[in-house]
């Protein structure tokens, strides 16, 4: 995905269980190292403590997912090639 899209730096699956956003999937490079040495990439599970008021309303609150309903079914993707 990362070579896909190259101006995209991070990019990464997370879930919410009560109050805390766990990472699921951090796509970042995993030799990667931030400024203090420590890795760039989340670990599986680890606790996401930014709250930015977008993600928040992905998440949708709890037993009300943001999902639509009922869900969009596209019959082409635009750009892809028929």
């Amino acid at each position: 995905m990362r070579r896909a899209v190259s101006d995209v730096h991070y990019i990464y699956t997370m879930v919410q269980e009560g109050a805390l956003v766990h990472f699921v999937l951090d796509a970042a490079d995993p030799s990667a190292k931030i400024s203090t040495g420590l890795n760039d990439q989340a670990e599986l599970w680890e606790v996401y403590k930014e709250r930015d008021p977008a993600m928040v309303q992905a998440l949708g609150t709890p037993g009300h997912p943001a999902a639509r309903r009922p869900p969009i079914r596209a019959t082409r993707i635009p750009g892809a090639s028929s």
